[in-house]
């Protein structure tokens, strides 16, 4: 069972903490600027976003407050999540008070209309959420649920909207009577990313994601779902699906003078499905040095390819374009095997 509590973390316990971090969680520098400035002119608020600490002792979230500690060497107090184990944290300062609760469907209704922020409600986020509260993973919870001292609703939109679109109750964390100084620190705070498996060097979730939203766009995504990218679910089922996409990053990589890192791995991903024997030798051909010699079969596309890439082409557009260049280039092998298949055929020489 988790536990939840107020601690002050200091400057030596902020350093061992960050020994211990998610080897995904990457620096974000504008957030730890804003962090160790508030921090060192004792602007600091406790804000209800919590610093997490999985079973096995990681740290999984609050990297960047952490981060700021250190820059800004202040100690600064915070919410702490620790997944199981001894909690080490005094009780909560009144009038602060932080437990869980089970929201129903009808009770998150409740809670929404007791207002929030105007920030744009993310329909890929709540998805993503309803989908974890639906299979009935822990990372729905992780976050709380923040109420002022006056009752208006301070954060946690996305997993009220998304214990509606589940249709089930869901254990949330809650934390009531804090400042109202604090919903101005929220807009800094990231959101969640993908858990993708194999992906931890860096750019590998980014550019593993994106590999991803593409497959979910072209291949799985239907007029009903009016959302543009993939959720953090949805992209980790697909990179499951697909461990292919994750070993296509290299050539995605030494690609990218053609269209960008996404568009290659996917494309070369398509291509190996249709024909793998055809597409090596298609792929090998662009890995290379783009080809320079007159009437070279590739050399027209990888041209155009480099143009668009010149001009920064949208997406789409470059996909289809390499896509279109692999339809010819398969079609010309075709022709050129049949026409070697009929001259070796007896007689042939006489026609």
């Amino acid at each position: 069972m988790a536990t939840l509590g107020v601690v002050t973390i200091s400057v030596a316990q902020a350093r061992d903490l960050l020994q211990r971090r998610s080897p995904a969680a990457r620096r974000n520098v504008n957030a730890v600027r804003a962090y160790a400035l508030a921090m060192r002119e004792r602007r600091w608020v406790l804000n209800g976003v919590p610093l997490i600490i999985s079973n096995t002792g990681q740290l999984r979230d609050g990297y960047q407050r952490l981060l700021a500690c250190l820059e800004a060497q202040t100690p600064f107090e915070t919410f702490l999540i620790r997944a199981a184990g001894p909690h080490q944290a005094g009780e909560c300062p009144p009038p602060v008070t932080c437990g869980h609760e089970s929201i129903s469907p009808a009770l998150a209704e409740q809670y929404l209309a007791l207002g929030a922020s105007g920030k744009r409600l993310s329909l890929a986020r709540v998805a993503s959420l309803a989908t974890d509260l639906a299979q009935g993973r822990e990372a729905f919870d992780a976050q709380p649920i923040c109420f002022a001292r006056s009752g208006r609703l301070l954060r946690g939109r996305h997993r009220l909207h998304a214990v509606i679109q589940a249709g089930g109750a869901a254990r949330v964390a809650v934390i009531r009577g804090l400042d109202e100084a604090a919903a101005e620190t929220y807009e800094r705070c990231t959101t969640r990313r993908s858990q993708i498996a194999g992906a931890n060097q860096f750019g590998d979730v980014a550019l593993a994601a994106a590999m991803a939203n593409l497959l979910w766009r072209h291949e799985q995504k239907t007029l009903a779902m009016p959302r543009a990218k993939a959720n953090a679910v949805e992209i980790s089922q697909i990179i499951a699906e697909h461990p292919r996409l994750l070993e296509l990053r290299g050539f995605a990589r030494r690609t990218i003078r053609y269209g960008r890192a996404s568009v290659m791995g996917y494309a070369a991903y398509v291509m190996e499905r249709e024909d793998a024997a055809l597409a090596a030798r298609f792929i090998a051909i662009l890995e290379d040095t783009a080809p320079r010699r007159a009437g070279h079969p590739l050399l027209a596309l990888c041209m155009k390819l480099q143009a668009q890439r010149r001009r920064k082409t949208p997406q789409a557009e470059q996909l289809a374009t390499l896509l279109a260049g692999w339809t010819r280039f398969k079609a010309r092998q075709t022709r050129v095997a049949a026409d070697e298949v009929f001259r070796n055929q007896p007689g042939a020489r006489a026609l």
